[in-house]
């Protein structure tokens, strides 16, 4: 089953975790806990607050999520990823920029030549490699069937194709080895009605703000075989993935005005609290995301912050999802 817990507070989260371990120790005292965690100074906190709360802790884990992964990848599907991994991206910009020249005469990259026409000392091209690299990788995070179409040659629009051709060009260059949103893919195929091997007796994913939907996917897919516990920060108590910048709704509402079509969740957008609205994109939708999963439960601990300071008053009007004064007290 998988269970999310909410919190504005990471000590109510804590709590939460404090109370499923005292509740429900693993069945062999010998086997180790899991906790992602996402920094190890979240794990060392993490720890003292168990210890404080138990009085002891002692024999867990705490991998960070892509190791996690890769080796549940590698143990289920004997997929391991090489060093240097090809597909990251500090390793990809050096395959760019040579296929960027490679390309450079070419119609598809007519944009890329005239961008680069006074590039004399090459830092330039680097530069743009290296904007290209970083986009490759949110590809792959985030848009894993945008890169499969592209190396399947299908789904190819006008000003993708130079892009495609980059990405054909990473493929060819990495030669057996695979990225890690193609690997997860292939993993869910697998094992989305049969149980996958070496899993822990339960996984707790812990403070994370943002996941990879690629990898949510992958968590509900162990989660129908174990136990997994998803402790994430959310700095509103109310629904607001529908909130959108102020900046948003005005260009919006110029695109109706000039005749252009918009999807229908358009007009149904607010701007709810305008500093969540505009700072908060990538928490709204891993909110919206995590809302689609018919198999989780949902858990909440949120607290007040208090407005006896500036910082507690821009909080409790984030919490609440209400617009901030125009000046704090």
């Amino acid at each position: 089953m998988l269970h999310f817990y909410q919190s504005n507070r990471l000590e109510k989260l804590a709590d939460n975790l404090a109370g499923i371990l005292e509740k429900t120790p693993l069945g062999d005292p010998f086997e180790k806990e899991t906790i992602l965690v996402l920094s190890r100074p979240m794990q060392h906190w993490l720890s003292l607050v168990l210890a404080g709360r138990s009085g002891i802790w002692a024999n867990a884990s705490f991998p960070f999520p892509l190791k996690f992964f890769d080796e549940v990848f590698r143990l289920n599907l004997g997929v391991a990823f090489p060093d240097p991994y090809p597909f990251d991206a500090d390793v990809m910009i050096w395959q760019i920029m040579v296929s960027i020249r490679n390309h450079m005469q070419e119609k598809e990259f007519s944009p890329i030549r005239r961008y680069l026409e006074q590039d004399g000392d090459g830092f330039k091209v680097y530069q743009l490699a290296g904007r290209i690299a970083g986009l490759m990788d949110q590809y792959m995070t985030y848009r894993p069937g945008l890169i499969e179409s592209w190396k399947s040659g299908s789904s190819r629009k006008p000003d993708e194709q130079w892009q495609a051709a980059l990405w054909q060009d990473i493929v060819a260059s990495a030669g057996d080895a695979k990225n890690r949103a193609e690997v997860a893919v292939l993993f869910l195929r697998k094992f989305r009605d049969k149980p996958p091997a070496c899993l822990p007796p339960r996984l707790s994913v812990f403070g994370v703000c943002a996941l990879p939907p690629v990898y949510l996917d992958v968590l509900d897919c162990i989660a129908r075989h174990t136990d997994v516990h998803v402790f994430m920060l959310n700095p509103c108590q109310e629904y607001w993935c529908d909130i959108e910048a102020k900046r948003v709704i005005t260009r919006r509402a110029a695109d109706r005005k000039r005749g252009r079509p918009l999807n229908a969740d358009d007009d149904h957008a607010e701007v709810g609290n305008s500093l969540l609205a505009s700072m908060g994109a990538l928490g709204r939708e891993f909110m919206s995301v995590v809302l689609r999963y018919d198999t989780c439960w949902e858990h909440e601990s949120f607290e007040e912050p208090g407005e006896a300071t500036a910082l507690g008053q821009v909080q409790t009007r984030i919490l609440r999802l209400e617009e901030l004064p125009e000046k704090l007290d």
